[in-house]
Protein backbone atom coordinates (compact mmCIF):
# COMPACT_ATOMS: atom_id res chain seq x y z
CA UNK A 1 0.00 0.00 0.00
CA UNK A 2 1.24 3.68 -0.58
CA UNK A 3 0.36 6.63 0.68
CA UNK A 4 -1.15 10.14 -0.45
CA UNK A 5 1.60 12.35 -3.04
CA UNK A 6 -0.12 15.55 -2.03
CA UNK A 7 -3.17 17.28 -0.65
CA UNK A 8 -4.71 20.02 -2.34
CA UNK A 9 -7.39 22.32 -1.12
CA UNK A 10 -9.47 24.36 -4.05
CA UNK A 11 -12.47 26.79 -4.16
CA UNK A 12 -14.80 26.58 -6.55
CA UNK A 13 -13.03 28.18 -9.47
CA UNK A 14 -10.44 25.49 -8.81
CA UNK A 15 -8.17 27.87 -7.85
CA UNK A 16 -5.61 26.17 -4.99
CA UNK A 17 -6.00 27.89 -1.62
CA UNK A 18 -3.73 25.25 -0.02
CA UNK A 19 -1.52 22.58 -1.53
CA UNK A 20 0.89 19.89 0.44
CA UNK A 21 2.88 17.65 -1.26
CA UNK A 22 4.43 14.53 0.80
CA UNK A 23 6.15 12.98 -2.23
CA UNK A 24 8.20 14.44 -5.17
CA UNK A 25 6.92 12.33 -7.35
CA UNK A 26 3.96 14.08 -8.66
CA UNK A 27 4.66 16.87 -11.11
CA UNK A 28 3.61 20.82 -10.17
CA UNK A 29 1.43 21.07 -13.16
CA UNK A 30 -1.14 18.53 -10.90
CA UNK A 31 -3.79 21.53 -9.92
CA UNK A 32 -3.63 21.94 -13.45
CA UNK A 33 -4.30 18.55 -14.81
CA UNK A 34 -7.22 17.73 -12.31
CA UNK A 35 -8.82 21.06 -12.91
CA UNK A 36 -8.68 20.49 -16.97
CA UNK A 37 -9.87 16.76 -16.56
CA UNK A 38 -12.67 18.43 -14.05
CA UNK A 39 -14.13 20.57 -17.53
CA UNK A 40 -14.48 17.64 -19.34
CA UNK A 41 -17.40 16.13 -17.26
CA UNK A 42 -20.69 17.45 -15.42
CA UNK A 43 -21.95 16.89 -12.51
CA UNK A 44 -23.68 13.86 -13.33
CA UNK A 45 -20.76 12.16 -15.11
CA UNK A 46 -18.14 13.56 -12.39
CA UNK A 47 -16.69 10.54 -10.50
CA UNK A 48 -14.95 10.65 -7.10
CA UNK A 49 -11.97 8.79 -8.18
CA UNK A 50 -10.13 9.39 -11.49
CA UNK A 51 -6.90 8.48 -13.64
CA UNK A 52 -5.34 11.06 -15.72
CA UNK A 53 -1.58 11.23 -16.71
CA UNK A 54 -0.72 8.80 -13.99
CA UNK A 55 -2.19 10.30 -11.60
CA UNK A 56 -5.02 8.80 -9.25
CA UNK A 57 -7.10 11.98 -8.50
CA UNK A 58 -9.50 11.63 -5.39
CA UNK A 59 -11.69 14.46 -3.81
CA UNK A 60 -14.61 15.33 -1.97
CA UNK A 61 -16.20 18.56 -2.01
CA UNK A 62 -17.58 20.51 1.28
CA UNK A 63 -19.57 23.33 0.77
CA UNK A 64 -17.91 25.50 -2.38
CA UNK A 65 -14.47 24.17 -1.51
CA UNK A 66 -12.46 20.73 -2.96
CA UNK A 67 -10.49 18.39 -0.66
CA UNK A 68 -8.29 16.48 -3.40
CA UNK A 69 -5.42 13.86 -2.89
CA UNK A 70 -3.14 12.81 -5.49
CA UNK A 71 -1.19 9.71 -5.79
CA UNK A 72 1.14 8.28 -8.04
CA UNK A 73 1.37 4.75 -7.01
CA UNK A 74 -1.44 2.41 -5.98
CA UNK A 75 -3.25 3.96 -2.66
CA UNK A 76 -5.81 2.52 -0.62
CA UNK A 77 -9.10 4.50 -1.56
CA UNK A 78 -10.33 3.76 1.82
CA UNK A 79 -8.19 5.23 3.87
CA UNK A 80 -7.68 8.24 1.43
CA UNK A 81 -11.31 9.46 1.46
CA UNK A 82 -11.27 8.66 5.49
CA UNK A 83 -8.22 11.07 6.11
CA UNK A 84 -10.34 13.17 3.62
CA UNK A 85 -13.57 13.12 5.46
CA UNK A 86 -11.75 13.24 9.02
CA UNK A 87 -9.80 16.45 7.73
CA UNK A 88 -12.77 18.12 6.91
CA UNK A 89 -14.10 17.03 10.57
CA UNK A 90 -11.27 19.26 11.93
CA UNK A 91 -11.27 22.16 10.11
CA UNK A 92 -14.99 22.38 11.30
CA UNK A 93 -13.86 21.41 14.65
CA UNK A 94 -11.25 24.53 14.64
CA UNK A 95 -12.98 27.32 12.48
CA UNK A 96 -16.50 26.53 12.57
CA UNK A 97 -17.62 26.97 8.68
CA UNK A 98 -15.62 25.90 5.37
CA UNK A 99 -15.43 28.40 2.78
CA UNK A 100 -12.64 30.26 0.87
CA UNK A 101 -12.07 32.92 3.81
CA UNK A 102 -12.17 30.35 6.52
CA UNK A 103 -9.25 28.56 4.70
CA UNK A 104 -7.74 32.17 4.04
CA UNK A 105 -7.74 32.86 7.21
CA UNK A 106 -6.21 30.27 8.50
CA UNK A 107 -3.31 28.69 6.22
CA UNK A 108 -0.61 28.52 8.98
CA UNK A 109 -2.83 26.74 11.13
CA UNK A 110 -4.26 24.08 7.61
CA UNK A 111 -0.70 23.50 7.30
CA UNK A 112 0.46 22.63 10.97
CA UNK A 113 -2.95 20.45 10.83
CA UNK A 114 -1.79 18.90 7.76
CA UNK A 115 1.95 18.17 9.23
CA UNK A 116 0.50 16.63 11.93
CA UNK A 117 -2.21 14.66 10.55
CA UNK A 118 0.24 13.38 7.99
CA UNK A 119 3.54 11.52 7.76
CA UNK A 120 5.51 11.08 4.39
CA UNK A 121 1.98 10.90 2.64
CA UNK A 122 0.31 7.88 5.87
CA UNK A 123 -2.36 9.63 7.98
CA UNK A 124 -1.37 9.88 11.79
CA UNK A 125 -2.92 11.87 14.13
CA UNK A 126 -6.45 12.60 13.24
CA UNK A 127 -8.39 13.37 16.55
CA UNK A 128 -8.98 16.26 17.77
CA UNK A 129 -8.47 16.50 20.97
CA UNK A 130 -4.76 15.15 20.54
CA UNK A 131 -4.08 17.53 17.66
CA UNK A 132 -5.40 20.40 19.97
CA UNK A 133 -2.63 19.74 22.31
CA UNK A 134 -0.02 20.00 19.79
CA UNK A 135 -1.57 22.97 18.09
CA UNK A 136 -1.81 25.88 20.16
CA UNK A 137 -2.16 28.75 17.09
CA UNK A 138 -5.29 31.03 17.63
CA UNK A 139 -7.33 30.26 14.91
CA UNK A 140 -10.40 32.02 13.41
CA UNK A 141 -13.55 31.23 14.01
CA UNK A 142 -16.49 32.59 11.57
CA UNK A 143 -19.60 32.98 13.27
CA UNK A 144 -21.97 29.88 12.67
CA UNK A 145 -24.38 30.58 10.80
CA UNK A 146 -26.65 27.89 12.02
CA UNK A 147 -29.46 29.12 14.81
CA UNK A 148 -30.47 27.26 17.51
Amino acid sequence: MSGISGIYILDKKGKVLVQRKYRSDIPVSTYDIFNKAMKKVDEVTMKPIFTEKGLTFMFTRYSNITFMAVTKRNSNATMVFTFLYKLIEIFKEYFNEIDDDSIKDNFVIIYELLDEMMDNGYPQTTEFKILNQFIKSESHQADSKEEN
